[in-house]
Formats: structure tokens, sequence, C-alpha cells
């Protein structure tokens, strides 16, 4: 299993390199608004990684303020908040 891991780009454009299981380690944008988030998801969905995990940084408001919103963009994408998920045999924690 390859994981690809990053965190912090604040609203920059990024390449990732191909992987099983993508990880992001918080901080998507500057404030954490929703046209962040939806950029930020969209261009998450774009990756051919079979899973997406996301943890929110301190940045990504949204999450705090908007959960309902939330979880509409992040669809199709696993939210990791004080859990957990399996994924072939491995456990991934995540905590904002």
């Amino acid at each position: 299993m390859k994981l690809v891991c990053f965190s912090d780009v604040h609203g920059y454009d990024f390449d990732l390199p191909d992987g099983d299981v993508l990880i992001f380690a918080g901080d998507f944008g500057g404030f954490g608004s929703e046209d962040e988030a939806i950029k930020f998801a969209n261009k998450l969905k774009s990756f051919k990684h079979r899973y997406k995990i996301v943890v929110a940084g301190n940045h990504d408001r949204i999450f705090e303020n908007e959960p309902e919103s939330v979880k509409k963009i992040f669809s199709d994408i696993i939210y990791l908040q004080d859990s957990s998920v399996v994924i072939k045999g491995r456990t991934f924690y995540g905590s904002p």
C-alpha cells in the first residue's frame, strides 16, 4: 500500500504522486471558507487515489462552523474527526 501524505497547501495549487491512499493533514485554505473547501475537495476528487482521507487543520474553519455543508462538499472523501477508518487491514486515525 502506497501512502501519499501532505498538508498546509493554504490555497496554493499542487500536484501529487500516484498512490493508494491520499492523506491530507489540514490547512487547505487561508480562512476555511466554503469556496476554498469546494475548490480543494474538487481538486482531491480529481486524483486517482482509491482512498482519500482528510483531517481538518486550524485554518479549516468550515469543518467547525458548517459541519453539514462539509458532508456535502467532501462526499466520497473520508473525513476523520476523532475517529478512525480501516483500509486493507490498516487503521488510520485522525483528530483535528
